[in-house]
């Protein structure tokens, strides 16, 4: 069988063949006259040449030129432009290429039909080809893992993943920041630890408790069954105030530089309309206060923040079919969409059948051990101004604190008058 023309060092890239062969059409034979052809317009003289010497007219040379120019990228030459080429080339004068007559091959062995020019021929080019659009990669189908399908995000958020019937992903949240106790909510405990490390916060609310036994434990108002509560009027803080004039608090006479009013119970933990609030340093049923110093007031009252809310909804958290039917019973105050559209949200203000109960457990400062200081650490009290009122460590407290009660001979000065000594208050 004949050797194919486009064997060996005939098969090339298209995109320099392409602009050989409109090369030729556009300037003919002159292209082959007095100058060097380009290694591309060589080549395809040497194809026609060949195809012209393994052909006979009779056995389609044309056919056997065309099929050449496929493996070299096809051509957008219409079928009497590849003609045209053909016979341009066909044409030319001898010796004008690198052609050199085969020896191991008889001239017009070629056959049409054979393998260098087979019957069925890719279609000439019609004119520059439109490349194919990609086709769109087929939709995954939606699928949800179970663990994705029913969760709780930051305790107060339950949210539902599906899919819909048009295999898309729905996401669907109940979002809440205040609930309502059920009237026959259980209780549940929560215990914390009063810190050493805040001596005189823990030694307040251990004697204030010592005192008023119903203080041990504190069930949470419905009032604080919130992210965040709004803190009430300060009664006692503001008896406090008016039982201390200024000029006993001067920071020149006292060890410790910033100190607070600290109120026991806490205001979080009292209804508003309950006693403690109400008769706040009026009589011996509302707050005690204690003046002391900052560090400790504000780090003991971390202990007690968000207890109302966030442990109801984390021991609820374990029975995920409770959660979810609270959630969907709730009312819902409104809807809206989930950012960049990914699902709804509802706003809704859910019954608990949970109700906290704060306690302190635990204060370290009895611990065995340790020996209690003197009058539950008043005399300790770094914001005791103690050089001006040196026999009276309950200057800290409320007038009505059960200290007073205990130690009627301490006090020798009228705190609500100026500081003044030595007819009001010793001489540091």
């Amino acid at each position: 069988m004949a050797a194919s023309p486009v064997d060996g060092h005939f098969y090339r890239s298209s995109a320099r063949y392409r602009s050989a062969l409109k090369l030729v059409i556009d300037i003919g034979l002159s292209i082959f006259r007095g100058r060097a052809l380009i290694a591309s317009v060589d080549i395809a003289l040497t194809a026609a040449k060949l195809t012209n010497y393994v052909y006979s007219k009779g056995e389609d040379p044309l056919g056997a030129f065309s099929w050449w120019l496929s493996p070299c990228g096809g051509t957008d030459l219409v079928p009497d432009e590849i003609k045209q080429v053909f016979d341009i080339l066909s044409n030319a004068p001898t010796g004008k290429s690198s052609y050199k007559q085969p020896k191991k091959i008889k001239k017009h062995s070629g056959k049409k039909g054979d393998e260098g020019n087979p019957r069925s021929r890719p279609k000439p080019g019609t004119g520059p080809s439109k490349p194919k659009p990609k086709p769109k990669p087929p939709k995954k189908k939606c699928n949800v893992p179970p663990k994705q399908r029913t969760k709780v995000i930051a305790s107060k958020i339950l949210q539902l993943q599906s899919c819909d019937s048009n295999d898309n992903r729905v996401t669907e949240q109940y979002y809440f920041t205040t609930m309502t106790y059920h009237s026959t909510a259980t209780e549940h405990l929560v215990t914390k630890t009063c810190s050493s490390i805040w001596t005189q916060a823990c030694y307040h609310y251990s004697s204030a408790n010592r005192e008023n036994p119903h203080w041990t434990r504190l069930t949470c108002p419905q009032a604080a069954a919130t992210a965040s509560r709004d803190r009430e009027g300060a009664k006692a803080t503001n008896t406090w105030s008016k039982e201390h004039d200024k000029s006993w608090e001067e920071e020149k006479y006292r060890e410790q530089d910033k100190c607070d009013r600290d109120e026991w119970p806490p205001a979080y933990l009292l209804e508003p309309d309950g006693p403690e609030m109400l008769e706040g340093g009026q009589t011996k049923k509302g707050q005690r206060v204690r003046f002391m110093p900052r560090e400790d007031n504000r780090k003991a009252g971390n202990v007690w923040r968000g207890v109302c809310f966030h442990p109801a909804l984390e021991k609820l958290k374990g029975d995920l079919l409770e959660y979810q039917r609270m959630c969907q019973a709730a009312p819902i105050l409104s809807t809206g969409q989930l950012p960049q559209g990914s699902g709804i949200r509802h706003v809704i203000e859910p019954v608990i059948n949970i109700r906290p109960v704060f306690t302190f457990s635990e204060y370290q400062h009895s611990a065995a051990g340790n020996t209690p200081l003197r009058d539950d650490g008043l005399w300790e009290n770094k914001c005791w101004p103690s050089g001006i009122a040196k026999t009276d460590p309950g200057w800290a407290l409320l007038s009505i604190d059960e200290w007073h009660d205990k130690n009627p001979n301490a006090k020798k000065w009228d705190y609500k008058k100026p500081y003044n000594p030595p007819t009001n208050g010793d001489k540091p």
